[in-house]
């Protein structure tokens, strides 16, 4: 696992923590978002073609899915949910008739801010590859959901996504992981926490960085905490204190202090502020 950082780094001693699903495992031991609760069924369900829903509603009030509703889910969800990405296990949006079966889950998670996730909020600086919808986008994917999710578009059309992985050109330091982590079977998930330190003597300002995962099979996403160079003997004792490298840990790493400073998913590993930011 390697974490490349660009310019200017702020913390003395991080802490990062992942989540790790197995991926064998992954359609009996994920929860997942069921495409029952729209009791629609991918295979079964009707698509009706334009002309005939034309026939059948106010043209006025109809939303095109394929020049309204695809790009949106293009653009802002299908780095992660088509392919092999890491939200595929959860909800898997290849075609145009998996989205419309999967409307009802879309709207309830769109509606709610949980998805697209996007940590940063409107005081934050701005940053590159922003994936968040604004309140017309998220009131037009509600509205379609609620309307029966219809598609103007052949159920096999497929969703490509319309952004790219992105990677770090440059940067300043690039942080690996000593220890390995195996993992153990029967376990659905687990945070794991190793210690990344990037041994500074003053102070930096952390710009971009790049999470790469070597295991994408099973590594889902990581979180990163600035954790004080006091507490630094206790983090090794804790990395000690297992058999295999890093320790066990859930919602925190479970020293004195701690907060976080990254996040990063499969598929969109990375982040970096807007150069005119800085």
């Amino acid at each position: 696992m390697v974490l490349k950082l660009a310019k200017q780094l702020i913390f003395v001693t991080a802490l990062f923590t992942f989540l790790v699903a197995c991926s064998s495992n992954s359609n009996e031991s994920v929860e997942t978002i069921s495409s029952e609760s729209t009791n629609q069924d991918t295979s079964s369900a009707p698509y009706p073609d334009s002309e005939e829903r034309l026939n059948e509603e106010d043209t006025g009030n109809l939303i095109s899915f394929g020049n309204e509703i695809l790009p949106i889910i293009e653009n802002a969800c299908a780095l992660c949910h088509t392919g092999r990405g890491p939200g595929v296990p959860h909800a898997k949006l290849d075609t145009a008739a998996e989205v419309s079966a999967y409307a009802f889950a879309i709207g309830a998670v769109v509606d709610s801010g949980y998805m697209p996730p996007w940590p940063a909020s409107d005081l934050s600086v701005p940053f590159l590859h922003d994936a968040s919808l604004d309140v017309d986008q998220r009131e037009l994917i509600v509205e379609w959901a609620q309307a029966g999710a219809p598609v103007d578009v052949d159920g096999d059309t497929p969703v490509m996504p319309s952004q790219e992985v992105p990677f770090l050109v440059a940067y300043d330091q690039e942080l690996s992981s000593p220890n390995f982590y195996d993992g153990e079977r029967g376990q659905p998930d687990e945070y794991r926490c190793f210690i990344f330190d990037p041994q500074l003597t003053e102070t930096k300002y952390l710009t971009g960085y790049e999470f790469i995962p070597d295991q994408t099979e099973v590594v889902h996403h990581l979180v990163g905490y600035r954790v004080t160079a006091e507490y630094r003997e206790a983090a090794d004792r804790k990395d000690a204190s297992e058999d295999q490298g890093g320790w066990s840990c859930f919602g925190s790493t479970g020293l004195g202090s701690d907060e976080i400073l990254t996040f990063g998913l499969q598929g969109q590993e990375l982040s970096s502020i807007k150069t005119d930011s800085v």
